[in-house]
């Protein structure tokens, strides 16, 4: 989870986004959590869209955000089909 941090005293819209450490001391969460642990979003999550990262991918234009998000289990999630 990003929470966003604005910076005051700035002419247009800027911040930082900072990392949730909820997991970091999980009581109910075996694994090593925070930054260099183990996230329990990214663990949980499905479709595997969450990634914790270090460097700021690069922010021109749409380089940096080209990615195939459609994973066998997005697949299995499209072709899914309710019992009767």
């Amino acid at each position: 989870m990003a929470i966003w941090k604005p910076i005051t005293g700035q002419s247009d819209i800027q911040g930082v986004a900072m990392l949730c450490d909820l997991c970091k001391s999980a009581p109910n969460w075996s694994q090593e959590g925070g930054i260099d642990g183990k996230q329990a979003c990214v663990e949980a999550c499905p479709e595997r869209m969450l990634k914790v990262i270090k460097t700021v991918p690069s922010q021109f234009e749409d380089e940096g955000y080209n990615l195939n998000f459609r994973t066998a289990e997005w697949d299995n999630l499209m072709n899914y089909s309710w019992p009767d």
